[in-house]
């Protein structure tokens, strides 16, 4: 869906949707009817979430192509530095935090709290584009909130 957006709506004509506003507005409208139109509600039982969609849609869209696709892809590379690092954290400590009946580890946990900051360092510390240090971060915001919440059911 995402890289559909991109083909189409960037490469759209027509006077009215020569803004790139226009085209990112219509993307997120057709993202939310999984939650107001009711022949579509039925994929949010099932995981499917539009929100992060947007989310990307918003932080990629812009006036020309080039500059939307260069926003497209800084920001699919700070996602797979998020995601690799995440990897590493539920590779060493596959139960993240949790030992077991909800007793929380001190090791593991400040494994994740040394691993958030050092990966935060690294990724500030590098001339990455911006778009790919906020994916980045708040993708890492986001795995090491799960990592240490011992009651965490998202793998």
């Amino acid at each position: 869906m995402y890289w559909f957006c991109i083909l189409v709506f960037c490469n759209g004509g027509g006077a009215v949707w020569d803004s790139a506003d226009h085209k990112a507005s219509l993307a997120c409208t057709l993202c939310s009817l999984s939650y107001s139109y009711a022949p579509v509600m039925w994929m949010n039982n099932y995981g499917w979430s539009m929100q992060y969609v947007v989310v990307i849609i918003v932080f990629t869209m812009y006036k020309t192509a080039g500059m939307t696709w260069s926003l497209a892809v800084s920001g699919f590379f700070g996602t797979v530095l998020s995601c690799a690092n995440a990897l590493l954290c539920w590779g060493i400590y596959p139960a993240g935090v949790e030992i077991s009946g909800g007793e929380v580890s001190d090791q593991a946990w400040n494994f994740g709290v040394f691993n958030l900051l050092i990966f935060t360092v690294i990724i500030l510390g590098f001339d990455l584009p911006p778009n790919a240090q906020m994916f980045a971060l708040s993708w890492q915001a986001y795995f090491t909130m799960c990592f240490l919440n011992p009651t965490n059911t998202v793998v």
